[in-house]
């Protein structure tokens, strides 16, 4: 199981206690996505390559 929290990425997020979970990092972006989406006010777009890649050092495998 993977798993990225919110308040794991930064001063921005630090209230949010939101943790997106997945078997694959596919399923993992799929929940985390809409939740930025809904929560964070950013726009689907804005989920690129490059923001992904930034925030994949702070997913956490167990």
């Amino acid at each position: 199981m993977l798993s990225l929290a919110c308040r794991d990425t930064g001063a921005k997020v630090i209230e949010c206690d939101y943790v997106a979970r997945g078997m694959t990092e596919e399923e993992l972006w799929k929940d985390g996505t809409e939740h930025i989406v809904k929560v964070h006010g950013m726009k689907i777009e804005d989920i690129t390559p490059q923001f992904k890649h930034y925030y994949k050092q702070y997913i956490k495998h167990s």
